[in-house]
């Protein structure tokens, strides 16, 4: 597998704190403004440059890296999915287009099963033109806004030409034409086994449905399919005609390189890697891209900054791709240790729900507090009749804030709670009006104080050593509920026992994160992420453990014990990734193949049983009477908390 990161990296080096940058992370949800925010931070007008892209929601879906530069020259290193990764995407998109078809669902819905996956992160219509409607619905003509004279704007030379669009629509055509033939006979083999579909039970149907897919993916249509769809994606990469394609030995491209000094230019080829305008539909690449850098003069605009700013500015994929998450993407949280200030934008009209909440609990439990700064959005949307003043809106919305971290008192301790009130109190910025025009004087203050607060954030802080002496009691139990509270949920959402509201997952996303894992192409799942989740609860196992067991110093101020505890819990954070992903990953791999080789009826049971064997492989149970496996477990988590104390000075007993 190729390391994408490092392939841009070889291009475009990201500038550190000895080179007088300071490095900003920028996380929150679906919708919030994030991307609006950083396009202010880059001086990027949204009806020209339209660069990052923005939407209603789920816009962000591979890693955007801006490095603001004083070069006169822009460049850019974007790097793309490997081509089985792209493959197996387009093979989940055409089993769920078969399923519809099976269903006997309309045309449109068998090209939106096909043009959408259901991760939502893999959008064909990108790449091969959206599927089109007849235009005589009255719901079509009628559609008409004001607001619609907002869309941004668009060259006729970028658009995808009406001829093509034709011809597009006739190969989507052809498309589902195959599809349902190749459901239809799918359909006759599966029932020749177990009978039809309509006459199957409702409680029996997810199994003729799996038997149905094998039965696709046996079909020799089915892969011809396949291949020809990627004939199709790849013809679109020929159709760039400036910079230059370094290709893998399957001559499919890994990464694009390109340097230009008009601004203007630059950003007009950066756009068909980038954008998601619809007139372009047909000719994007944006699907395929898992990393977009690039370096230039971009400083914020509309803001009262004085000279040049040193920032590398990092955006990704919102927290609310997908449903309520528990865990942090190991995406984010892989980059903690290598930025300066990590920036939670939430949306005021509904601030601290479910996905922001597990943030500021997995940086309160991995030590990096210091690093967190929040960006409220829209808070000129904040309305009622008790709010007349900026103030009174800032005070209320804070409000929220407190109660949210005061409900993270109980899984992360009081010390890391108190910490977190006092770094939200110093650390938080109220903005609003962001995709709009002139913004009011008080909006532009808080920018400012952000801004400023990003280029300090790169000066090295000073390390504490605090001489703290810690015991091994209550070790064992901590970390045993913390393996509890990882297996249990898993278990229900394997449906290998129950859990109280744990809902069983089905069948097709278990065995999409299977096949993540056997293809060593990633190691999560929409929002099944187990490597994140053991990450989560084992941290805060140990976090709560170095709560308990700290015994009072001499000397030190509240602040430097939370300095030397913060950098024991950063070292141990940095160690368990490493850690747990090649216990999961790697060193599981044979087990992931053989759990996603199971073919027929009962195989959903039997692949669950399997990874939930996996995660207590990775994670066993510590009890007095333990396995030789959990006696190593345990013997190898206590040496990465014993380096981590010692480290600071401090020694356990």
């Amino acid at each position: 597998m190729v390391d994408s990161r490092t392939l841009r990296e070889s291009h475009i080096p990201l500038p550190s704190n000895e080179d007088g940058y300071s490095r900003i992370m920028l996380v929150g949800t679906t919708g919030a403004g994030k991307t609006t925010l950083l396009r202010h931070l880059i001086g990027s007008d949204h009806r020209n440059d339209r660069f990052p892209s923005t939407s209603a929601s789920r816009t962000t879906t591979a890693d955007i890296e801006i490095i603001t530069a004083r070069d006169k020259a822009f460049t850019a290193a974007i790097s793309f999915m490997p081509k089985s990764e792209v493959v197996s995407h387009i093979d989940e998109c055409l089993q769920e287009a078969c399923r519809a078809a099976v269903r006997k669902q309309v045309d449109s819905k068998i090209a939106d099963s096909f043009l959408l996956h259901t991760e939502q992160r893999f959008r064909l219509s990108y790449v091969l033109g959206a599927w089109q409607e007849p235009q005589n619905s009255p719901s079509e003509l009628d559609f008409t806004f004001d607001e619609m004279d907002q869309e941004a704007s668009i060259a006729d030379d970028e658009s995808v030409a009406d001829s093509e669009q034709t011809y597009n629509q006739s190969r989507l055509s052809e498309y589902v034409n195959r599809i349902k033939k190749l459901a239809s006979e799918s359909e006759v083999q599966t029932a020749e086994d177990v009978g039809n579909l309509e006459d199957t039970p409702t409680d029996d149907a997810e199994d003729w449905l799996q038997i149905f897919s094998e039965k696709l993916a046996e079909n020799e249509e089915f892969q011809k399919i396949i291949q020809d769809v990627m004939s199709d994606v790849a013809k679109r990469f020929d159709w760039i005609e400036d910079g230059d394609f370094d290709r893998d030995e399957d001559d499919w491209p890994i990464l694009w390189r390109y340097q230009e000094s008009d601004r203007a230019i630059f950003l007009r080829q950066a756009r068909w890697f980038s954008s998601n305008h619809n007139k372009q539909f047909g000719r994007l690449l944006t699907p395929l891209v898992n990393g977009v850098r690039v370096r230039g003069h971009f400083q914020p605009t509309g803001i009262g900054i004085q000279g040049d700013a040193n920032l590398v500015l990092l955006d990704g994929q919102g927290l609310g791709h997908t449903s309520s998450e528990t865990s942090v993407s190991t995406r984010v949280t892989s980059r903690f240790d290598d930025i300066d200030m990590l920036l939670l934008v939430d949306n005021a009209q509904q601030p601290m729900l479910g996905n922001p909440l597990a943030l500021l609990q997995t940086v309160g439990s991995s030590g990096y507090v210091s690093k967190l700064a929040i960006a409220f959005t829209h808070i000129d949307l904040v309305k009622g009749d008790n709010l007349s003043t900026f103030a009174q809106i800032q005070q209320h919305v804070l409000g929220s804030v407190r109660d949210a971290a005061e409900t993270l008192r109980e899984p992360l301790g009081a010390v890391i709670a108190s910490e977190l009130n006092e770094q939200i109190e110093s650390n938080t910025f109220f903005l609003g009006g962001l995709d709009k025009g002139q913004m009011p004087l008080s909006i532009i203050d808080q920018m400012e104080k952000m801004f400023a607060l990003m280029q300090a954030s790169g000066r090295p802080s000073k390390s504490v050593d605090v001489y703290q002496t810690y015991t091994w009691e209550g070790f064992d139990m901590a970390i045993r509920d913390a393996i509890e509270d990882f297996r249990g949920p898993w278990d229900g959402k394997l449906g290998v026992k129950t859990y109280d509201e744990v809902k069983k997952e089905h069948w097709t996303r278990i065995k999409a994160l299977n096949r993540r894992f056997a293809e060593e192409w990633d190691n999560e799942y929409d929002n099944l992420r187990p490597v994140a989740d053991v990450l989560a609860r084992l941290q805060e196992g140990v976090s709560h453990w170095l709560d308990s067991q700290s015994e009072d110093t001499l000397n030190q101020s509240t602040d430097e014990r939370n300095s030397a505890y913060s950098a024991i819990r950063q070292h141990v954070s940095r160690r368990l990734h490493d850690w747990i992903i090649a216990r999961m990953s790697y060193e599981s791999l044979a087990d992931w193949q053989d759990a996603y080789e199971h073919r027929g009826a009962g195989s959903t049971f039997i692949r669950a049983k399997e990874i939930a064997a996996i995660y207590e492989a990775t994670a066993p149970t510590i009890r007095a009477t333990m396995t030789m496996q959990a006696r190593e477990f345990r013997s190898a988590l206590r040496q990465i908390v014993q380096e981590a104390v010692e480290r600071t000075g401090g020694q356990i007993r």
